[in-house]
């Protein structure tokens, strides 16, 4: 039952009809499985219909049912919502798919530079669908055997890189507060935009800063640069660090220099850009992931120090290894952070429950 094939996966479900080869007295010659209310296929009943067309009678039921037990298997195509978006999958938005079951042209992200993603489908969800019992009518999840897809381009990405990258930036900028001038991370470190690490002055003094809008000098740079390595250092009385651990909204006072919207995104990809070299060196197969693992797997590298390795995500390795997504030991359960917020961690969640290998 847990075949990924397509008309398996139907036939099981009670979504394709099947054809008797020996029929008994009042058995038609097509029927449909009704899988609920049991786990073993001995015990499925059969829904007998008239022909090989006729709709199964009972699925509004069992798709509820499956819906609630099984909602792993499902999701809602989710779309830019701009005219970038190609007609079919503007049609698509808000409606229920099944992971089983691809539509034409592939699940969300996997048409060429498509930028829709799936959102976790949750069984609470299940009242706010008007299930109907036929195939084609909005609200079903949706199985478009017969659409035809745009073959216009969705979005102008022109590499797998570039689209995790609009991707992760995107998620950035959900998860984390994009700060536009230098602050002090926990660890003392003189940090600017979404965690980009500038404390080398080096590094900071090729920054892209601006003071009251004009382009900073570096004599400004090196004045913000020192006092923030100043603050760094400070400490009370007790031998304590004083300005270690206060939240970025304190140090905006603390110098003159800013960057813009652009160049945080430009640090951040530049991030990225690292990420992906180490992870491509942890994974050999790295490109042939689900976008799903890709996506929790560049997240944990960019926000994690030390990032992913062997050694610190041992079990998360082993899951990947197995291709074991949901069990005890699976993606979903290995990909929690401690050191983050619940949010972050619900989002890696979420996103694992998509992984389809």
């Amino acid at each position: 039952m847990n075949d990924n094939n397509e008309d398996t996966y139907k036939i099981f479900h009670g979504l394709k009809p099947v054809k008797r080869n020996r029929r008994k007295e009042g058995q038609s010659e097509y029927y449909y499985l009704d899988p609920r209310g049991t786990d073993r296929f001995a015990d499925f009943k059969e829904i007998d219909v008239e022909s090989e067309d006729s709709p199964n009678p009972k699925i509004k039921a069992i798709l509820r049912d499956d819906l609630k037990k099984n909602e792993q298997d499902y999701y809602i195509w989710r779309t830019r919502k701009d005219e970038k978006v190609r007609g079919k999958h503007a049609e698509r938005e808000g409606k229920i798919f099944n992971w089983h079951i691809p539509p034409t042209g592939g699940h969300p992200g996997e048409d060429y530079n498509c930028r829709c993603w799936a959102e976790p489908y949750r069984a609470e969800m299940a009242e706010q669908f008007n299930i109907t019992p036929k195939f084609d009518l909005s609200g079903l999840p949706q199985y478009a055997e017969n659409d035809k897809a745009d073959v216009v381009s969705d979005g102008t990405y022109g590499s797998n890189d570039e689209f995790l990258y609009a991707r992760m930036w995107e998620n950035i900028k959900e998860q984390e507060n994009i700060v536009l001038y230098p602050y002090l991370d926990t660890k003392g470190f003189i940090t600017i935009g979404a965690g980009a690490n500038v404390n080398d002055w080096n590094v900071f003094k090729k920054l892209n800063l601006t003071v009251n809008g004009l382009p900073a000098t570096e004599a400004q740079k090196w004045e913000a640069y020192k006092h923030m390595r100043e603050l760094s250092e400070e400490k009370d009385e007790h031998g304590n660090y004083v300005h270690r651990n206060v939240k970025a909204k304190f140090f905006e006072n603390k110098t003159n220099v800013r960057i813009s919207d652009a160049e945080a995104q430009k640090l951040a990809q530049n991030h990225m850009t690292n990420d992906l070299a180490h992870l491509r060196k942890e994974f050999t197969d790295f490109d042939s992931f689900p976008l799903p693992l890709k996506e929790v797997l560049l997240d944990i590298q960019y926000n994690v120090i030390g990032g992913v390795n062997q050694h610190d995500w041992p079990k998360l390795y082993k899951a990947i290894r197995e291709k074991n997504v949901f069990g005890n030991d699976g993606i979903v359960n290995n990909v929690n952070r401690s050191d983050v917020a619940p949010k972050r961690n619900n989002w890696a969640k979420d996103t694992a429950r998509l992984i389809r290998f």
